[in-house]
């Protein structure tokens, strides 16, 4: 589509194994809460996944705003809200039955808040952003056994895996059957098809 990307991360390994699988692309080590970058200089800022994981994405948003030219756009992508018989819907559901409330975790937004239209533009309009919306995008996961979702959150995830991974054995393998039992509901033919829809959000800059 033409354009020039440059990838951030925290993570020092991340940004070395992204480099590595996408030699053609720039990436840097940095904090999306203090982006090492000049003032209007991107056209899009963009975070997968990553705004419910901030200790305050305010910061973050701000420091979107900042970079952008006028016009420019920042968009971001969080879960959105669980629903039964949907993936997030279906751990968490699991894990809230079935587990024990002991993970600590660091300081982060409430999971689903920013897949709230009314959070999103409570966040953005008064920083300074415009034309903010808020869509839910479908997407679904095909997994070739029932275990599979279960593994994807407890080895895969961010704040899932902590409070799967702070589980006793025997209370984690009981969610782990749980889990289970759902997926197989959502067989289709020889695979298992799990809805996971994400929210995607959107504002632009209008300084």
């Amino acid at each position: 589509m033409g354009a020039v990307p440059i990838g951030l991360d925290f993570s020092g390994a991340q940004v070395e194994l992204a480099k590595k699988t996408y030699p053609d692309i720039e990436f840097t080590k940095g904090n999306a809460q203090e982006l090492p970058f000049d003032d209007q200089s991107f056209d899009a800022v963009v975070m997968g996944f990553g705004m419910n994981h901030l200790p305050e994405p305010e910061k973050a948003a701000h420091e979107a705003l900042r970079v952008l030219k006028t016009g420019g756009a920042f968009a971001f992508s969080v879960w959105a809200t669980p629903e039964a018989g949907e993936g997030f819907g279906i751990v968490l559901s699991a894990i809230e039955q079935h587990g024990v409330e002991n993970a600590k975790l660091p300081p982060a937004p409430p999971y689903f808040r920013f897949a709230d239209p009314a959070e999103v533009k409570a966040m953005l309009e008064p920083m300074g952003f415009i034309d903010v919306s808020t869509a839910v995008v479908p997407q679904t996961w095909r997994h070739s056994n029932p275990d599979q979702l279960f593994d994807a959150f407890n080895e895969g995830a961010v704040r899932a895996t902590a409070m799967l991974k702070s589980q006793p054995e025997k209370a984690r393998a009981t969610i782990r059957e749980a889990v289970r039992a759902e997926v197989c509901e959502l067989a289709h033919g020889d695979d298992f098809l799990i809805p996971v829809p994400a929210s995607v959000s959107v504002g632009f800059n209008k300084s």
